[in-house]
């Protein structure tokens, strides 16, 4: 008998906050500088409160009940992209929310409306952060587990009475700094915007009757568990908690709105399975249309008897099918699915009939539903080495640009423009390189087709020369940049269907950083060159000139060098666009895999490092990363058989990734880029030295015509 003293612990959940973007860009949208510096100080802070002193001071313009975290909490979303209405109306409309919880988001939405209306120099206006995020939707959702922050959601963990942000105050001096800078920040912001609505009223407080000023908490709750659960799972993906939020969400309903209709459904399945337990009946109803899903090739039906069977095992076997990765939740899967006493006796049969099945239908649900980044190390942590020169910068434009149609003669003008950027530049020397990718051999044209070389700085008229070498200046000034022009002569008929790609490289020496290198690159299309199913695309924002070069170097080389991997990437049929949309990457590189841009770049990393399309290696590096989280859509079996394969976790984590086996979708992908090209920030030797276990299936199975993907 259960002891009388015996305390029933809450189940705990979370509150999750995701802002969906509505619409992408078709013009280029410059990065707002405000907006750049506002999130990165919440990057490099990520949690801060105010001192008891300060809220005390600040009380006439707070929500009486405030416990003080709900001020990060009102940045991150504001920083999102939410809007303080917004929040207000769809924690009001949520019902799975209690009193104390709905009173924590009131107290947050105000605060956004108090930002939205501060006229100080450091907070971005709402209308440029709602643009800079895509106009986005705010969703809340209720989840069994946390998710660490991410670009577009923010989660909080279900308290007594209220909820507590899932953000942890980071550590360092970058931390200290941004953390010092948005407590100065927050303090200006609450007396500017709290005197505004005090004046003119409040959207929210009229929304929701919050209760303002007077009685303003003096003391500040500090951190709990909270901070720690959102470190531990830090590296959690999101995706997985669909299936076990729409598990809780089918118990919901079965026993609260469509309890009459579920009695009966109980009844007959309490005949055919042998089991009275709801979630057992709802797990085998589940897994079953799940396995006709499977058989009759539909991929809705498969995703949502997959979510509600696994959502249900999730619950009877209290967390265990969650995102310790995909095997990890099938194993537990399986056993729940096993405990039901109808399929006990055929238990041995049924794991060799659905584990692999299951499996791989998981794997396309979970790729589907979400989107994959390339960043160093996991999320935030920039790749080290590599920056584009600091000291010169090479830009290089050809008129006309093209495309061309095949068996026309054509002349293009070729203009580059050398600037010292930090000193004058001495010991100068130049290199032209050029380069036909076609499916025939081509060498590019030379004298006389290549002609009429003139140069010379800015601010003189320019000279003729034989060759580059002889066009090349003693010295480079910062104030006048040196300029060179030359034409070249592409002969009809002898470059159809073909991309050339003319390279500049300039080496010199800069004050106090000698052996300096700098390049641009500029393509030329004749007729239809071979690209296999990639075109690099204008969808989002157009793609600048050096930056559309080293893309369309990365196809060609990726198609024609790895054909058997283009191949697979492209099996699934369509177009794979290519989108430069720096607005939206925080890391190099995203797939998002929809129909107007399959994977989109930036040059810059969210913490500001670049080099991702500006460095040729890089761009061929980011794309075959992507392109295998697309591989993965399309061919799910490789991932599969990627995860049986026996000692690769010996070898994780890579240098140029440190998440290890936590997240083996990355691994693959990772294995895949570095199998191909490895970046700038290579730790050095070779990769099949290296990591032998995953070059050899890499060679064998990704990468082959005749793939052996054996364990």
């Amino acid at each position: 008998m259960e002891s009388q003293n015996t305390i029933t612990q809450p189940t705990k959940g979370f509150i999750v906050f995701k802002s969906n973007l509505t619409t992408t860009s078709t013009t280029p949208v410059a990065k707002n500088p405000i907006v750049e510096d506002f999130k990165k100080d919440l990057r490099d802070a990520e949690f801060f409160k105010l001192d008891n002193k300060t809220v005390d001071e600040l009380k006439d313009f707070l929500p009486q009940n405030l416990r003080g975290d709900e001020i990060a909490s009102a940045f991150h979303l504001y920083s999102r992209g939410v809007k303080a209405l917004d929040l207000a109306k769809n924690a009001k409309a949520s019902s799975f929310l209690k009193e104390g919880e709905r009173e924590t988001l009131y107290n947050t939405a105000y605060l956004i409306e108090v930002l939205e209306n501060a006229n100080i120099p450091e907070i971005p206006r709402p209308e440029a952060l709602y643009e800079a995020n895509f106009k986005p939707e705010l969703a809340i959702y209720e989840s069994p587990f946390a998710i660490a922050p991410q670009p577009n959601q923010v989660s909080f963990e279900k308290r007594s009475s209220f909820l507590e942000p899932i953000l942890q105050e980071a550590q360092g001096r970058a931390a200290d700094f941004a953390r010092d800078k948005l407590k100065n920040i927050a303090t200006k912001a609450i007396k500017s915007g709290g005197e505004k609505l005090l004046s003119q009223g409040s959207k929210v407080v009229a929304e929701t009757a919050l209760k303002i000023g007077t009685k303003a908490a003096t003391t500040v709750a500090g951190k709990a568990a909270g901070t720690a659960i959102g470190a531990a799972l830090g590296t959690a993906i999101p995706i997985p908690i669909l299936g076990q939020a729409l598990g809780a969400a089918v118990g919901f309903l079965s026993e609260k709105l469509l309890k009459p209709i579920l009695k009966g459904i109980k009844k007959l399945l309490s005949v055919v399975t042998g089991e009275k337990d709801t979630r057992k009946q709802l797990a085998y109803l589940g897994l079953t249309g799940m396995v006709i899903g499977l058989g009759i090739g539909s991929l809705p039906l498969i995703a949502v008897s997959g979510a509600v069977g696994l959502g249900s095992l999730a619950l009877i076997t209290s967390g265990a099918v969650v995102a310790t990765g995909i095997f990890a939740s099938v194993s537990a899967a399986v056993a729940a699915f096993l405990s039901i006493s109808f399929m006990a006796i055929l238990g041995p049969i049924l794991i060799g009939i659905f584990v692999v099945p299951i499996t791989v239908a998981l794997i396309l649900f979970i790729i589907n539903s979400g989107a994959f980044v390339t960043p160093y190390g996991g999320y935030d942590i920039a790749p080290p080495g590599a920056l584009e020169n600091l000291y010169i910068e090479v830009i290089k434009e050809p008129n006309p640009e093209g495309p061309f149609a095949n068996n026309q003669t054509q002349t293009i003008t070729y203009t580059i423009t050398i600037r010292a950027r930090q000193g004058t530049l001495t010991n100068i020397s130049f290199t032209y390189e050029c380069e036909v990718f076609a499916d025939y051999d081509r060498d590019c044209p030379t004298t006389p087709d290549l002609r009429n070389i003139r140069a010379g700085p800015s601010s003189q008229t320019p000279q003729s020369y034989p060759t580059f070498q002889a066009a090349t200046p003693i010295i480079i000034s910062t104030d006048d940049p040196y300029v060179i022009t030359y034409e070249v002569v592409y002969r009809g008929g002898s470059f159809n269907d073909s991309l050339v790609i003319d390279t500049f490289i300039v080496n010199a020496d800069a004050p106090n950083a000698p052996g300096q290198e700098a390049s641009a690159a500029a393509s030329i299309i004749f007729g239809t060159p071979p690209t296999g199913c990639f075109e690099v695309s204008d969808n989002a924002a157009l793609w600048p000139g050096t930056y559309r070069t080293n893309m369309e170097r990365a196809v060609n080389t990726l198609v024609s060098q790895h054909s058997a991997f283009a191949a697979k990437v492209c099996s699934g049929g369509g177009r794979v666009n290519l989108c430069y949309d720096p607005i939206a990457v925080d890391a190099w590189g995203w797939h998002t895999h929809d129909a107007r841009c399959d994977i989109r770049f930036d040059n810059t990393s969210n913490t500001g490092v670049s080099g991702g399309l500006s460095n040729p290696n890089n761009a061929l590096f980011i794309l075959t990363h992507e392109s295998s989280h697309h591989l993965q859509f399309v061919m799910g079996s490789l991932q599969v058989a990627y995860e049986d394969l026996i000692g690769r976790r010996a070898e994780l984590p890579f240098c140029t990734d440190g998440r290890g086996d936590n997240m083996p979708t990355e691994a693959f992908a990772e294995m895949n880029a570095l199998y191909v090209q490895v970046p700038s920030y290579w730790c050095g030797g070779t990769f099949q030295s290296r990591y032998p276990i995953h070059y050899d299936f890499a060679e064998r199975c990704v990468f082959s015509a005749s793939p052996d993907c054996s364990p």
